[in-house]
């Protein structure tokens, strides 16, 4: 008996047979020395609806704890959403287009939303549009690209490079003297993101980082040299783990400091550099059981990044290349997305594998098992899987769940051999072997395994029996 390595994280090479270790659906937990492997495959939570009163697809979410109520932009429509689940439209942004949302301490509070068609904040649960022409100075029409709230104020910020704060608690009140310009390096503005006490203005080749001290005169001013790492997508700088992770215009993804930390593979960065819409890449964060995922979501790929290992895993959702969730925001003790797909507010559930009743499917691809460079005859590989978590009902799907197996011995291009692998019903601990998986070569083989039944999922353990092809 031989224990293959397990895929802790999704890091494919650049060519099939480098290696192509994947996780699907599926995140690695440090289980420690007492255990019974030092690491553990576990299921992603599904997602369960908490609101079906929006039709149509989401363009972002703000939860304001002190009002114990979220609101959210739907297509044109934007919604107050209460812990009922009941949601009532408030009026009209125009546009489809991503949009970013930042809130004062007025009272009543002043919630601003920026997007392509203009800035627009809500009041008093009415939606109203900024239009102080101080926005819109005759020696700058560039456009605004960015909001942010920092300290009262509501910060406007221009391609330029130039950001205006309005009044403070006054977001649709901005003073034209009240205005700097973020100009350590030449090039165009594309995202302003606080962090509570500084503002980091992301620019095409750079980042700026201001620090609010409160003067009279101008309450900002900068705090440190600028780096040089650049911004390639406005929706994608994430709040992580008491940091900001971003993906640079270099195609790699960094997380902030000085100098900033490379967090991803060159996996990552193939994808970045292939996406044809870089731009319009799109980032969000949320916490599950102890672990911070930050989430990047491209055209046609979702990657999630685990601060905990350390390592990226795969999501995707049924009949799509990319993961259906978008947007969250946590309130009322569950973490709750926009559906990409039907409007739809759903939420994380961890008993849940599911997502809104459509098939999750779980699994992985091993890395490359290799004798090189004879080969070997693989009789038997064993899985070391949860089992026994069958449906109580004969007739609901889980029932009798199936793991299913397929092998490639080409260097992942290709998989064959499907096989369909009971993981017991209910109460049944069954053991997950396949046997006479035939022969592989220099390439070696690579295990692909999935499952589709809505049952606990996790995998410990693979081993496999080989023999060594006669030289």
């Amino acid at each position: 008996m031989t224990a293959i390595q397990l895929p802790f994280r999704s890091n494919e090479g650049r060519y099939k047979f480098l290696g192509a270790g994947k996780l699907l659906n599926a995140y690695v937990e440090i289980q420690g020395k007492d255990a019974k492997g030092p690491a553990a495959i576990l299921a992603c939570p599904g997602l369960v609806e908490f609101s079906n009163g929006a039709d149509t697809p989401g363009r972002g979410t703000t939860y304001l704890e002190d009002l114990n109520c979220a609101y959210a932009v739907h297509s044109s429509a934007v919604y107050k959403v209460v812990e009922a689940g009941t949601v009532t439209r408030l009026g009209t942004i125009p546009g489809n287009d991503q949009v970013q949302i930042g809130r004062n301490q007025a009272d009543p509070v002043q919630i601003s939303i920026h997007c392509a068609a203009g800035e627009f904040y809500i009041e008093d649960d009415e939606v109203k549009k900024v239009t102080d022409e101080d926005l819109h100075l005759a020696d700058d029409q560039s456009p605004i690209v960015t909001i942010e709230s920092i300290k009262g104020h509501t910060l406007y910020g221009k391609s330029s490079g130039r950001f205006y704060l309005s009044e403070i608690y006054q977001c649709e009140s901005i003073l034209s003297t009240e205005y700097a310009t973020a100009e350590a390096s030449p090039d165009k503005l594309v995202r302003a993101k606080s962090d509570g006490g500084d503002v980091y203005f992301f620019n095409q080749r750079t980042v700026e980082a201001w620090r609010y001290t409160g003067n009279a005169d101008f309450p900002l001013e900068p705090a440190a040299r600028a780096i040089q790492k650049g911004l390639v997508a406005p929706n994608a700088v994430i709040q992580l783990d008491n940091s900001l992770i971003f993906p640079g215009e270099d195609d790699i993804v960094y997380r902030l400091g000085s100098p900033p930390q490379v967090i991803s593979t060159p996996d990552i960065s193939r994808l970045l550099e292939a996406d044809a819409n870089r731009e319009g890449v799109l980032g969000h964060s949320f916490s599950f059981e102890g672990h911070s995922f930050g989430v990047l979501t491209g055209s046609t790929w979702t990657k999630c990044y685990d601060a905990a290992i350390q390592g990226w895993h795969d999501r995707q959702s049924y009949g799509m290349t990319t993961w259906r969730a978008r947007n969250p925001f946590r309130a009322w003790g569950k973490t709750i997305f926009q559906d990409a797909i039907s409007g739809k507010l759903l939420y994380l559930a961890k008993d849940t594998f599911t997502e809104d009743g459509s098939p999750m499917i779980w699994g992985g691809d091993s890395p490359t098992l290799h004798v090189f460079p004879h080969g070997a005859i693989c009789d038997a590989v064993h899985f070391d899987i949860a089992t026994g978590y069958g449906k109580v009902t004969s007739t609901e799907q889980g029932f009798n769940p199936l793991m299913m197996l397929e092998t490639s011995v080409d260097g992942g291009n290709s998989f064959r051999d499907h096989r369909e692998l009971s993981i017991g019903q209910i109460g049944d601990r069954v053991r997950v072997t396949a046997r006479r998986l035939g022969p592989f070569g220099p390439q070696g083989m690579v295990f692909r395994w999935r499952i589709s039944d809505p049952v606990a999922r996790g995998l410990v353990n693979v081993d496999v029996s080989l023999r060594p092809l006669k030289r």
